[in-house]
């Protein structure tokens, strides 16, 4: 995509590690957004849709630090790229 730099980095922060009181899973799904929506008036009850094909999942981590993930999004961003009218 133009004008998009890719990064091999997410941020480091985990919920659960060896000695963590956050004994829960934190696998993570990336999902893409499906309709309009506004940042700055979006809550956790006013989220907007999201599309379930296509999704993309981050797995759980067991590190406190330095957790690399590999995270494909190829065929996100070609779904995105092909309907941009869905996006």
């Amino acid at each position: 995509m133009c004008g998009v730099e890719s990064s091999p980095h997410l941020p480091e922060s985990n919920s659960y590690y060896e000695g963590s009181p956050y004994k829960k899973e934190n696998s993570m799904i990336i999902l893409r957004v499906g309709q309009d929506w506004d940042p700055s008036v979006v809550t956790w009850l006013t989220q907007p849709k999201v599309h379930s094909k296509d999704t993309v999942v981050i797995p759980k981590s067991d590190k406190q630090w330095n957790y690399d993930a590999n995270v494909d999004v190829t065929t996100m961003v070609k779904a995105m790229i092909a309907n941009p009218a869905n996006n």
